[in-house]
């Protein structure tokens, strides 16, 4: 059996006899438009490889914040701090509270005010608080009147008119549900139930500012067996909620996908106590710690 040639080798043993078989001036024709032809799809073919390895751009990151519980020898507290000439903040307390707190929250305005939300405990079961940073001092934390009991899990956005949006879990009746309110430029409005009706725990509830300025509120319901994730458009925004829910992710984890984010300052020892306020140009949104 005679060796196996390849293909290359054998097209250039083949040149001498194209070459005498076409004629010189011919063959310099044929051998250079073919050249062109082959340097002309390698091209090609290099720009769609260096085309499919562009990497989408990181969303800008404007702002970053966290917000805690902990405990430094005056009982649990809640304290904040942000993320500043590539370093956090010293931790500023903001509550000073005989009672025990839990699940803080935060977000910021357009006009740089901060909101901070949590709740204490008292006679009612757990109550909301909220403090606010505006004038380069922080406001002394009031309570938010509600009549339902039990009030946990609050989360907290400011839209693009610095009017910020509260929603949590309360027992209103046997169930835990959704309520939400918004700031009216004097107090917190009177809380509307976020969903119909039903006899089943609603739990989890998540604000996020979408890229296009509108607000979408996520939560878990219980359906079929098992929690599933509902979610509503707020205000005079129309159109389909800009989300997406990996399977054991934050509901509308989609923001943080793309960003860099820095290193946790040693101060935040138990996660489960603490909350990442991430703002980007894509969007914001709160995320409890224990999701990262």
């Amino acid at each position: 059996m005679s060796p196996r040639i390849s293909r290359p080798i054998m097209c250039v043993r083949l040149l001498p006899v194209i070459e005498r078989v076409t004629g010189k001036k011919m063959f310099n024709k044929v051998f250079i438009s073919l050249g062109c032809v082959m340097l002309t799809v390698y091209l090609l073919v290099l720009s769609s490889v260096v085309h499919a390895e562009k990497v989408t751009p990181s969303p800008k990151l404007q702002d970053l914040q966290l917000i805690f519980s902990a405990d430094y020898g005056e009982g649990e507290q809640i304290f904040f701090s942000k993320y500043k000439k590539n370093d956090w903040t010293v931790p500023r307390q903001i509550s000073n509270s005989n009672t025990f707190v839990l699940h803080p929250v935060s977000s910021i305005g357009r006009d740089g005010t901060i909101w901070v939300v949590w709740s204490q405990a008292d006679k009612a079961g757990f109550s909301l608080y909220y403090s606010l940073f505006r004038y380069s001092r922080w406001s002394k934390a009031k309570k938010i009147e509600i009549s339902m009991k039990d009030n946990r899990a609050a989360t907290l956005i400011v839209d693009n008119d610095n009017i910020p949006w509260l929603a949590w879990i309360a027992v209103d009746k046997t169930y835990s549900d959704v309520f939400l309110s918004r700031w009216n430029g004097v107090a917190w409005g009177t809380p509307d139930k976020a969903h119909v009706d039903n006899k089943v725990p609603d739990i989890q509830p998540r604000l996020r500012l979408n890229k296009s300025g509108g607000i979408t509120l996520f939560w878990q319901t219980f359906a079929d067996g098992r929690y599933v994730t509902e979610s509503k458009i707020l205000g005079d925004q129309q159109g389909t909620p800009e989300h997406i829910i990996p399977k054991n992710k934050s509901m509308g984890i989609k923001i943080q996908e793309n960003v860099q984010l820095p290193a946790l300052p040693p101060f935040i020892t138990e996660r489960h106590k603490a909350t990442l306020f991430i703002k980007t140009d894509e969007g914001a949104e709160a995320v409890p710690l224990i999701h990262f």
